[in-house]
């Protein structure tokens, strides 16, 4: 999907576009990027009546979980496991954490 997304953003980069645009897109990179065999498979495969205009939760759960995020949680769990007694590993990483680190890392605290 990321492939996609980056040609998707070099093609319409500072133009205005409609759905149309976006769907016509998506069938050129995967008529360019998958085997005649394959296309009308993936192709068939997304109803987009229903992903572009009903307002519905994604037919594929999303999940944002990466690493850094993991070992954010980790940290604070570490903490909470130490109950004041010490520090956990890597504890000293939260002064380079971005924003939304520092926030997995307080939620899960």
């Amino acid at each position: 999907m990321q492939a996609f997304l980056q040609y998707y953003i070099n093609m319409n980069f500072e133009k205005s576009i409609t759905t149309l645009d976006l769907r016509y897109t998506w069938e050129t990179w995967v008529q360019d990027n998958w085997s005649k065999n394959e296309v009308n498979g993936i192709l068939a495969k997304i109803n987009w009546s229903q992903w572009m205009y009903l307002s519905e939760l994604s037919p594929e759960p999303l999940n944002f979980t990466t690493q850094e995020a993991i070992d954010s949680a980790n940290i604070a769990t570490g903490f909470i496991t130490l109950n004041g007694t010490g520090y956990p590993d890597k504890y000293e990483e939260y002064k380079a954490f971005y924003s939304n680190l520092k926030v997995v890392f307080q939620d899960t605290l």
